[in-house]
């Protein structure tokens, strides 16, 4: 029985398994080791063409793995692991990505800071469609609750779209005294404050001014 076969053209086939003790060495321009599945699967190719090294699918004529020779690897289609394997990224595991089977993680324990960097905006959503936040460079950012703005920033400060609610006996503060504000409006539970703490007059201004009570009726 044959196990080593040499074509005409050069081209050399083994039949069955065989063992290398030491370097197997294929020379060409373009040398390459074709792996042939005799269960009819898919047929591979690897192959150093130009500097570069590549897993080719000769099965179904796609290119799947480069290595360039800088180093740099590509991954010529999506890369696939299981859950709960990690990509570890750093000399000491300093950043790792992962997916648990129920939540996904972006874990940065190294030294520094965790950055994300952009020369546009970068939007974080629902989906493809529902707006959760962005944050977009040299303008606003922007958080939403159910796809509905309720805040943003400005170039003169903030903008809110709705109500802003405080609890009880925490303040909103106006002003910059370093002591905590100009005025203050407080709710404690029991009664409601207006309090004027800084310098000057507290002025209400209004072609007509009305004072009423909670029911509005008096």
């Amino acid at each position: 029985v044959s196990r080593f076969n040499v074509a005409t053209n050069g081209l050399v086939s083994v039949p069955g398994a065989f063992d290398v003790n030491d370097t197997l060495s294929v020379t060409s321009t373009a040398p390459q080791i074709d792996l042939i599945d005799s269960n009819a699967n898919s047929d591979f190719r690897l192959k150093c063409n130009s500097g570069s090294f590549h897993i080719e699918d000769i099965t179904n004529s796609g290119n799947r793995l480069s290595i360039d020779s800088s180093g740099d690897v590509i991954i010529h289609n999506d890369l696939d692991f299981p859950d709960s394997s990690k990509i570890k990224l750093g000399a000491g595991d300093d950043l790792t990505i992962t997916h648990d089977s129920s939540n996904s993680r972006i874990s940065d324990t190294g030294t520094g800071m965790l950055k994300i960097e952009t020369d546009t905006a970068v939007h974080i959503n629902k989906g493809t469609s529902e707006n959760m936040a962005k944050f977009i460079v040299d303008g606003a950012v922007e958080l939403y609750h159910n796809n509905s703005k309720k805040f943003e920033t400005t170039s003169n400060g903030v903008e809110v779209h709705g109500h802003v609610r405080l609890d009880d006996n925490y303040e909103l503060r106006l002003g910059t005294r370093p002591e905590g504000g100009d005025l203050i409006l407080k709710h404690n539970g029991s009664d409601s404050f207006i309090t004027d703490a800084g310098t000057g007059s507290l002025i209400i201004h209004g072609s007509q001014i009305n004072i009423k009570n909670s029911d509005n009726n008096e």
